[in-house]
């Protein structure tokens, strides 16, 4: 007999928000990674996230999920909010 999957505690994004999130502005995140003197290596022990994972973000070859782009916030003392484009915030 399987175990149900436990309910996630927040519900999903609709599909017409989904490309809201999708727009994460890679570009903030290497602009104040580098204002902060940061490497990749620092970045990724700050956020449990691979160096090859956070390059790929900042050069937009993946999109992060939510959860990562939270790490990757905490990590760079921003706001979630604060790694999206102005017209989005």
């Amino acid at each position: 007999m399987k175990t149900p999957k436990p309910s996630p505690a927040v519900e999903p994004l609709p599909p017409s928000l989904r490309h809201v999130v999708a727009r994460v502005s890679n570009a903030a995140v290497r602009v104040r990674r580098r204002q902060l003197r940061m490497t990749l290596a620092e970045l990724s022990g700050l956020t449990g996230l691979t160096e090859s994972m956070l390059s790929r973000i900042e050069t937009g070859d993946r999109r992060p999920s939510i959860e990562a782009q939270m790490k990757i916030a905490r990590g760079l003392g921003l706001a979630v909010h604060e790694l999206f484009p102005p017209d989005l915030s």
